[in-house]
């Protein structure tokens, strides 16, 4: 596996520390639909609160601010994090997004969000589609599948980040499942933007760091094959299912022998190239 053209040029120390790529990561982490763009917006917690208030009244005034809201700790407090788990995520069977956790420690998140969930004919949809894109798989036939996929993700609203346990499973399942359709056509960056937004949804989703992973190796260069690192070493260190595991071991095992190559060449070119420094930048902004 060699690197593209691009990754041959060796750069600089001054360079590195400017490369976007050693700080950002090498997915986009938008999410679905560009969803998290608009967590970040200034307007995003007037909005939310102007949309209640307008649902509030047409509904006779039944809808309750303190259910329809959640309120973020303040980051750093371990403690009032477990306890928003315990005593409310937990009982009312809901999901925080992976991405919104990661927006607010960034500090790149309004502070209270909209709880919100699909309704039943939204669910029906859903599932009618993720169940066609399942059997086209099945039979081999990814294009189709890819297209009930896209068909299912439609009915997903756009501020969904805070929702149904149920629902956010079932949307992370349609996206890695979608991300493996997109690796056996060798899509590769299309299944590793696919398999980032099924992590937006939920960070420790098992397969959709895998078929992450597996993207990665295969674009190869060495931003790509860090992030691929991070993500293996994170099922691995974190004790995911057997077969998880297992394969994560196997794949790491590729990545290492692929890694001292690229090091090897890299100081081959450049002696004086900071190859450490460089792959610490890139592991900076992994996740």
């Amino acid at each position: 596996m060699s690197s593209s053209d691009d990754e041959s040029q060796i750069p600089s120390n001054d360079e590195m520390a400017q490369d976007d790529r050693c700080w950002d990561g090498n997915w986009m982490t938008s999410g679905l639909n560009l969803m998290f763009v608009g967590l970040t917006s200034d307007d995003f917690c007037q909005n939310q609160m102007t949309e209640f208030l307008d649902e509030k009244e047409d509904g006779g005034g039944v809808l309750q601010e303190e259910h329809e809201f959640l309120t973020l700790p303040l980051d750093g407090d371990e403690d009032a994090w477990a306890k928003m788990h315990i005593r409310i995520l937990r009982p009312r069977k809901l999901h925080l997004a992976g991405g919104a956790i990661r927006s607010f420690t960034d500090g790149t998140c309004p502070p209270r969000i909209r709880i919100r969930k699909l309704n039943s004919k939204e669910m029906e949809e859903l599932l009618e589609h993720k169940k066609l894109g399942n059997q086209a798989f099945s039979s081999k036939e990814f294009e189709t599948a890819i297209e009930h996929y896209d068909d299912a993700l439609i009915v997903v609203p756009l501020e969904l980040f805070v929702a149904p346990v149920e629902q956010i499973n079932t949307i992370v399942s349609v996206l890695s499942n979608k991300a493996e359709c997109e690796l056996r056509l060798k899509r590769y960056e299309d299944a590793g933007c696919t398999a980032t937004d099924a992590l937006m949804f939920d960070n420790n989703h098992e397969k959709s760091r895998l078929r992450r992973a597996k993207a990665e190796l295969a674009i190869a260069g060495l931003p790509h094959l860090v992030q691929a690192q991070v993500d293996l070493q994170e099922i691995v260190e974190n004790l995911y299912s057997k077969a998880g595991v297992k394969e994560a071991k196997e794949l790491l095992n590729q990545l290492d022998e692929i890694l001292n190559m690229e090091k090897k060449s890299k100081l081959n070119q450049n002696p004086d190239f900071d190859y450490d420094f460089y792959v610490r930048m890139l592991k900076s902004r992994c996740w």
